[in-house]
Formats: structure tokens, sequence, C-alpha cells
């Protein structure tokens, strides 16, 4: 699970080599929690980038 307190949103999800395994752009207004599912045949190590229009940023690294 994600929880996401940005205005505005745009989340990308790559794995190690840089390739976009998710996207997505969202016109959010308040806080939200989102579960995302990835495809079942990925694995490893991956960046997750989630950058709001009002310029809040977070990232963070997973590993499945």
């Amino acid at each position: 699970e994600i929880s996401e307190c940005l205005v505005g949103s745009e989340m990308c999800i790559r794995d190690r080599d840089g390739a976009v395994v998710y996207f997505s752009s969202e016109n959010i207004q308040d806080s939200m929690e989102k579960t995302i599912q990835l495809n079942f045949e990925v694995s490893g190590d991956f960046l997750i980038e989630i950058e709001g229009r009002n310029g809040a940023y977070v990232c963070g690294h997973f590993e499945l």
C-alpha cells in the first residue's frame, strides 16, 4: 500500500534497468490510500517515484 498526500500526482515505478513497469497520473485533491498490483512476472529491485503538481516529491526503493 502507498499513501499519497500530494495535490495531483504522477506515480512511476521503474525496474533496476530503468524500464517503467507501472505509471499513473491522477488529479488527487485530498489524502488517499492506493493499492496497486504489478504483473506477477516482475521481480527484483524497484524504484518508486511520486511527484505532485504542487512540487511535492517522494521516492523509495522496494524489492519483490
